[in-house]
């Protein structure tokens, strides 16, 4: 393992406070924070959430998941100067927990942010730039996913890199549960596989992907729901594509997580033809409620696939056809025999063992500039 500095290993130190950012998930949409933040205090460590507005916390590890929010704050309306301030906070606390001895952890989430409204900020170029040579410990969530990290982030090469997988939702989803009878309310026949792409239908996720391949099935033999918030422009598009078709349910909108477990209760295979992406949570809501997957190969998805076996995630490689949907539909396992995904490599007790381990590597580590 190398370093960004030389590296002299001390004697082993235990964590026992963190200070995360974000420190707490959205019920409707991202619930991984608030999965790992009790999972990570039930393991015996105080987890405190980051007070962006006036910090003067300190923790052995200022643990950080996606810096580029405070950039989207600042290019939000009337917020700049907010936004700055949350800025000088941000660096402001990293300086008192190095000074005091803690370290700076990063899980890389994504290679690019999300908000494609946030591509070519100065801003964020700068912001960025000195938050990475703060860091002293990146995290990802999959043994792939670092050598990517590495390439995308040059200068997070000499950084000690580990592997902290995304715990599944289990717990805080449920057991995941076939409905029939909840088919039969929403119009869904007996014959009809259900496909169904749920999340934000954000354009590198290909959702009109799926609408167009999805024209080509039987109308009698397969059924379409799309449900998520999506942009004027796609709402438009997705909305032209299935013009007609009575066995397609749109629902664009930000939907309850009540109703996202309604929706994967009546779904045979989530469709995720997406490309342009690094990792999807979307992915492990799926699997954690019993829901069987089609996603575009990556070495990310690959491991993943390696975990939970080609019967729970299909991957695929070129276009996404009709016929990709069929072949799919032969090997992902039938949700009608109540088989449930093994996720134990991602159940949060795991993933809190594999933090705290980081965490107490990291404080070895020989401390980074900040």
């Amino acid at each position: 393992m190398t370093s960004r500095n030389a590296q002299h290993m001390t004697e082993k130190r235990r964590v026992n406070r963190v200070i995360m950012f974000p420190g707490h998930g959205n019920k409707d949409e991202n619930r991984y924070i608030d999965v790992l933040v009790k999972s990570i205090r039930d393991a015996g460590v105080e987890v405190e959430s980051w007070n962006k507005h006036f910090s003067r916390q300190r923790g052995d590890i200022f643990h950080v998941h996606w810096p580029e929010l405070v950039a989207d704050i600042r290019r939000r309306k009337y917020q700049l100067l907010r936004g700055q301030w949350i800025a000088f906070q941000f660096f402001r606390t990293i300086r008192r927990i190095k000074k005091h001895g803690g370290r700076v952890v990063w899980t890389v989430h994504g290679l690019t942010p999300h908000d494609k409204r946030l591509g070519g900020s100065a801003f964020l170029e700068r912001f960025m730039s000195r938050f990475i040579s703060c860091v002293d410990v990146a995290l990802s969530l999959t043994s792939a996913g670092i050598a990517e990290i590495k390439q995308a982030i040059p200068a997070l090469s000499g950084v000690p890199h580990f592997v902290t997988r995304h715990p599944h939702y289990k717990g805080i989803l449920g057991p995941g549960v076939y409905k029939q009878d909840v088919r039969r309310r929403l119009g869904i026949f007996r014959d009809q596989k259900v496909f169904a792409f749920v999340g934000t239908l954000r354009p590198d996720k290909r959702p009109d992907l799926v609408a167009q391949a999805f024209r080509d099935l039987p109308i009698d033999r397969a059924f379409l729901i799309m449900a998520g918030s999506a942009s004027a422009e796609m709402t438009e598009t997705i909305t032209k594509l299935t013009k007609g078709w009575p066995n397609v349910r749109l629902d664009l909108r930000r939907v309850p997580e009540e109703e996202v477990i309604e929706l994967y209760s009546v779904t045979d295979i989530l469709v995720f033809p997406g490309t342009n992406y690094f990792n999807s949570g979307t992915i492990y809501t799926a699997l954690s409620l019993g829901v069987p997957v089609i996603a575009a190969w990556s070495p990310s998805n690959c491991e993943i696939q390696d975990i939970v076996g080609a019967q729970w995630l299909y991957l695929y490689q070129g276009n996404f056809t009709r016929e990709l949907l069929e072949d799919a539909s032969r090997v992902l396992i039938r949700r009608d025999t109540g088989a449930l995904c093994d996720l134990t490599a991602f159940s949060p007790e795991v993933c809190a063992i594999e933090h705290i381990e980081a965490y107490e590597k990291a404080l070895s580590q020989t401390r980074s500039a900040g």
